[in-house]
């Protein structure tokens, strides 16, 4: 379904009806009312993307970066309030609304449910912009691109900001368009409200009024209203901008060490639902498709076409453009996850370039088979995830700790963020208050005390203050989340006083090492 309007409000005069050139802006269709086809389309869609988030939602254990979310969240109200003040400011609104949820339980299951909701609410948010830009039935293809998309379930399992992130930035797009499209105070107050809100979530997202601004340029020069759309957007930058100073008051542990290769196929990868190389190659051919529809679209008459594709082509190039040069000005800060609020782009595109197969006049045959392959590529990500998703079993490493050391025994691990497991999983798993005791970082259980993401090992001085007069030292070691050059030789510091009686491997690269006394 292509809009089509005859007329176009005037902001001045939203009474009177005017004509409209042939490059006018048609006004969108009026939402559906729940009756409606597309309605009962969009809600099937919907829950068939709900039951693919919601499926194993408490199969895996907490991950590192959820340990870190729940540190943060898992504490008393002031001290979250201190925290998000004076260390982690990004994503503190997240945090809050964890931590309201966390009374309803601690259960991994239960502290993701806020994720996977949001992540649900994206589905029919993408349909509804999908459906303003190019129609029902690319809004269609496009909301079961994003419910069956690898990386949007990847972190909808995740007790972490990036599904709040993602819902808020398309709620923000609605209300953009809602603006674009009736131009009215109230819907200009909505968009500039969303689009702070999302830099609450995370501060990267805040990049989604970039492209909104560029896609305007595509409008015929009576609709852009660029003083009253600019002005009040400058209004909302200035409400966060407390953010990015409070931010750059302190060292965030969120930066990457280097812009390494890996960093990029991250980011293709979330772009495409970590779908692998056939999900590159899928929406790899997408992108083409739309890159040739906004090459046609800007010398034709159609203005609202022009506007929706160089929406959608700015929405996934732009953010990215952004941050990578946000890495190498500032500090790198390149992470696909941090552009998870483009995969609905994405999906927009891949619904873009499977709407055109349908078009083509082809055989039914071959065209329900390309759609057929462009949503198995789409949906390889997430069928790989259910199917041997990589868990980190720090549920297992903490059972086997707890259960075999002794009250007077002292617990090293790597570095701050590996505590936060051993905290969580102690309180989960009712583990006696006997031993071990925390060495490194120093500290008492009961309570999150680091609120840090350090990566820094252990010193050989640092060792020595965990270690002293301890008959049995516990050493956790998780090779992700640790410098492995330098913690062989860090650990060497123990050899004058201990001895290595047992060394147990847990998968994803865990190693947990049992130290004992001999002088």
């Amino acid at each position: 379904m292509k809009p089509v309007a005859d007329t176009f409000t005037d902001a001045a005069d939203p009474v009177t009806p005017r004509p409209v050139d042939d490059l006018a802006v048609p006004v969108t269709a009026p939402v559906p009312a729940p009756g409606d086809r597309f309605a009962r389309w969009t809600a099937l869609v919907t829950l068939l993307g709900a039951i693919n988030l919601f499926v194993g939602l408490g199969t895996n254990s907490i991950a590192r970066d959820e340990g870190f979310s729940i540190s943060t969240s898992l504490r008393s109200w002031s001290s979250l309030a201190k925290l998000s003040i004076h260390t982690e400011t990004n994503a503190w609104l997240y945090a809050f609304a964890l931590k309201a949820w966390s009374a309803l339980g601690t259960s991994p299951a239960m502290l993701r449910v806020p994720s996977a909701l949001a992540m649900v609410a994206a589905i029919p948010l993408t349909a509804l912009v999908a459906r303003r830009l190019f129609g029902d039935r690319v809004a269609l293809l496009a909301a079961g691109a994003v419910a069956a998309n690898g990386a949007v379930l990847m972190f909808a399992q995740q007790v972490r900001t990036y599904g709040f992130a993602v819902a808020l930035a398309l709620a923000a797009m609605v209300a953009f368009l809602a603006e674009v499209t009736r131009p009215s105070r109230r819907n200009l107050v909505l968009w500039v409200v969303l689009v702070a809100l999302t830099a609450q979530t995370q501060l990267h997202t805040v990049t989604i009024f970039v492209p909104q601004l560029i896609a305007l340029a595509a409008l015929p020069a009576a609709q852009r209203q660029w003083r009253r759309r600019v002005g009040a957007l400058a209004v909302g930058l200035v409400i966060v901008s407390p953010v990015p100073i409070i931010i750059s008051r302190h060292e965030e542990g969120q930066g990457l060490f280097s812009l390494r290769l890996g960093v990029f196929r991250d980011v293709l990868y979330t772009f495409t639902g970590r779908g692998g190389v056939p999900g590159v190659l899928v929406f790899g051919v997408a992108g083409l498709v739309l890159l040739g529809l906004t090459r046609r679209a800007w010398d034709g008459p159609d203005a609202w076409r022009r506007f929706g594709l160089v929406l959608v082509l700015a929405w996934v190039a732009v953010p990215f453009l952004m941050l990578f040069g946000a890495s190498l000005v500032l500090q790198p800060t390149l992470i696909g996850r941090y552009l998870l609020f483009c995969v609905p782009a994405m999906a927009i595109a891949l619904g873009l370039a499977a709407d055109l197969v349908l078009r083509q006049g082809w055989k039914r045959s071959l065209a329900i088979a390309a759609v057929v392959v462009l949503g198995a590529g789409a949906a390889r990500g997430s069928v790989s995830w259910h199917v041997d998703s990589k868990t980190e079993h720090w549920d297992e490493v903490a059972a086997y700790v707890f259960a075999n050391a002794r009250a007077t025994d002292r617990l090293v691990v790597a570095n701050d963020s590996i505590q936060l497991f051993f905290t969580y999983e102690r309180t989960r798993q009712g583990a006696p208050p006997a031993g071990p005791q925390p060495g490194y970082p120093a500290g008492v259980w009961g309570s999150y005390q680091t609120g840090d993401q350090r990566y820094d090992s252990p010193t050989a001085d640092e060792l020595a203050v965990a270690t002293k007069d301890a008959p049995r030292v516990w050493v956790v070691i998780g090779r992700h989340h640790v410098n492995t050059e330098v913690m062989p030789d860090r650990l060497k510091a123990l050899d004058a006083s201990f001895r290595l009686v047992e060394t147990r491997s847990f998968p994803v690269d865990i190693d947990v090492l049992l130290y004992e006394r001999t002088a």
